[in-house]
């Protein structure tokens, strides 16, 4: 699939048409729209689901491997026009193709010997033409004694609003908004956080789900911690619990 955005530059009649045929190609060739996924969202009430995610089942351990790739072509009218994702365009360069993302992710879920999701294992990178880049790398710990809490740590999508949270496998959009893309550069940073999320069917909170973490703050931005200070983020939401319709 091939994005055409950024054409700021561009005459008035290019620019409405170029910026609006995503928007009629997905209107046109879409009929179905399928859950989307989140940025960390597996398995906080279930485990993998086979018939989403293809996996490979060894004993207790659930292995997973998913990927995508998202081409883009960019053109603009002035050579060397500046752009807010990708870097400006050289000074000779008026259109060029690049790689927007190419993501490779590994999951690995070990589940204890009553079937329960007990720690949760993350690896994703990003391969294009400017590098290669580590995008998740964290763990996590699920209790099972009251089947409420989870702990993660690690390199992971700050717990903050909900168009932070979904992946760009499964946005409507290839891009988050601008104002995502300044506050939470990179929507990933260092830190902990901790999760209240019954997974039990029959606990009266199952449809609640609550997190709390502490991050460095400066995201991907900065190779290490230049202070002491932390940054707070908290999120609660409401899931349909399965088999629910929410009216």
């Amino acid at each position: 699939m091939v994005f055409i955005n950024n054409f700021r530059h561009l005459k008035l009649n290019a620019e409405v048409i170029c910026r609006f045929f995503p928007l009629f190609f997905l209107f046109f060739t879409t009929n179905k729209l399928h859950a989307q996924r989140m940025l960390f969202d597996v398995p906080d009430s279930a485990t993998l689901a086979p018939k989403d995610i293809p996996v490979i089942k060894t004993g207790n351990s659930i292995i997973s491997i998913s990927g995508y790739l998202q081409p883009q072509f960019q053109a603009t009218q002035e050579s060397g026009a500046g752009e807010f994702q990708g870097g400006a365009f050289q000074g000779t360069a008026t259109n060029r193709f690049r790689l927007r993302r190419g993501r490779i992710r590994f999951d690995y879920l070990f589940h204890d010997k009553n079937s329960r999701p007990s720690t949760y294992f993350v690896f994703q990178f990003d391969g294009t033409e400017q590098g290669v880049n580590i995008r998740d790398f964290w763990g996590r710990y699920y209790e099972n004694k009251w089947n409420v809490l989870s702990v993660t740590a690690g390199l992971f999508g700050r717990p903050f609003g909900n168009e932070l949270q979904l992946s760009s496998s499964s946005r409507e959009a290839p891009e988050r908004g601008r104002m995502s893309q300044i506050l939470m550069k990179g929507e990933r940073d260092l830190g902990a956080k901790i999760t209240f999320n019954p997974r039990s069917e029959d606990n009266r909170l199952n449809f609640l789900v609550v997190d709390l973490g502490l991050f460095n703050g400066q995201g991907l931005t900065g190779s290490a911690e230049f202070d002491s200070k932390k940054d707070l983020v908290a999120r609660n939401f409401y899931q349909t619990p399965k088999g629910e319709k929410l009216w």
